[in-house]
């Protein structure tokens, strides 16, 4: 709270401005920190290797020639989880940048890891993917079709007998 001899008051202000200023310095050394995070991931057998940045948009993307015997589902496959397992990373990283630069505003650096965390979460390991009820995209569940849908035909409203038209054409 401001008070006291006008000196004294005028010290506060200064004093504020100067901690405002501290601290805007250390919020830019975060964010550039924080822009420069990146992870990167390799599939187990080292045919695909990504790298994120700190948006978790792929960066980087290496293959090696052994990626030639494998299906693109398989490679598609390999990247996808190399993107997820690289992103999930990220939040950790978020995490020591922030610490670094900022460590005295833990609630700041708490709310920023956690959004990290939702949008980027551990993925999911490939034997719970095709565990029984899962379905992916292109799989049948069995080769027969569907029986077809009975469709009814509208009915046809009765003849009103006092119309004045009595079924002919009026116009002759």
């Amino acid at each position: 709270m401001i008070g006291g001899s006008p000196e004294q008051v005028e010290r506060q202000i200064e004093d504020w401005a100067q901690q405002a200023e501290q601290k805007a310095q250390r919020y830019q050394q975060m964010s550039a920190a924080v822009s420069a995070v990146s992870a990167t991931e390799s599939s187990p057998d080292g045919v695909v290797k990504v790298t994120v940045n700190a948006s978790g948009a792929m960066s980087a993307l290496e293959l090696t020639d052994r990626i030639r015997e494998q299906s693109g589902s398989a490679v598609a496959a390999q990247i996808m989880a190399c993107v997820q397992r690289a992103q999930a990373k990220l939040a950790g990283q978020v995490a020591a940048a922030m610490q670094a630069t900022i460590g005295d505003e833990q609630s700041t650096i708490d709310t920023v890891v956690s959004g990290y965390e939702q949008r980027f979460p551990e993925p999911v390991s490939p034997a719970t993917s095709t565990s029984p009820g899962y379905k992916r995209i292109g799989e049948l569940e069995d080769d027969t079709p569907p029986p077809p849908v009975e469709r009814r035909q509208p009915q046809r409203r009765p003849r009103d007998e006092d119309d004045d038209f009595d079924g002919g054409s009026y116009l002759r």
